[in-house]
């Protein structure tokens, strides 16, 4: 599968620049090529991963609230397969954590707790598990130096292409590149955020994700 450039051109919009990589995909800043408008592009560069994205595509659609990255559009047919998300123009929590080493101040890691809990609330109730809750994943739509600014309303959880969806967990189709070699197929996730029973590949439900939340406060 090759790699998305610079000025290709994806469903309407032109890819502008690489914003993030993972190990079987990218995610691109790109501009609607008529309007002013800027969108997050996830395409993956591995084909294992196309099943993921597609996965990832249908559960967001599913899951509308202001604190979950919204999906625009999805082909996971196309060439290259995508999906289209709005853009969260700030920095991710893990580089807050990172600026602030001796812990970030009190009320930004309320606001930002508040707001992974209202979207967690919301996947849970409708039977998804994220079942990768790092600070990576959660995007602030402020930068570091606006840490004064943090609400809860800034948060947006983002990547769901590890969760599960219903009672039973769904097969992962990928490990991450961070789970220990020689585990299942069910080990997905994070290994310094996962939860116990997730990394002895047992059955996983939201208390999973909460776990993971509560090493992100810590």
């Amino acid at each position: 599968m090759s790699s998305p450039q610079t000025g290709d051109r994806v469903n309407n919009f032109l890819l502008e620049e690489l914003i993030g990589t993972g190990s079987f995909g990218q995610v691109w800043r790109a501009r609607h090529h008529m309007f002013d408008e800027r969108v997050a592009i996830k395409i993956p560069t591995d084909a294992q991963y196309v099943q993921n994205l597609r996965r990832e595509g249908v559960t967001i659609h599913g899951l509308r609230h202001p604190n979950i990255v919204r999906a625009i559009d999805l082909d996971p047919y196309a060439d290259p397969p995508y999906l289209i998300m709005e853009l969260v123009p700030g920095d991710s929590l893990r580089q807050f954590i990172d600026a602030y080493p001796k812990g970030m101040p009190i009320d930004a890691t309320v606001a930002v707790m508040r707001g992974v809990l209202d979207a967690l609330v919301v996947a849970h109730d409708a039977g998804v598990i994220h079942r990768d809750v790092k600070p990576a994943n959660l995007l602030l739509a402020q930068t570091v130096a606006e840490i004064a600014d943090l609400t809860a309303q800034s948060v947006k959880v983002a990547d769901f292409g590890l969760g599960h969806v219903g009672g039973a967990t769904m097969q992962s189709v990928m490990q991450s590149a961070n789970a220990p070699k020689g585990h299942g197929p069910g080990i997905a996730g994070t290994l310094a955020y996962m939860a116990p029973e997730a990394k002895l590949g047992e059955e996983v439900d939201g208390r999973s994700d909460l776990w993971s939340l509560a090493i992100i406060m810590y």
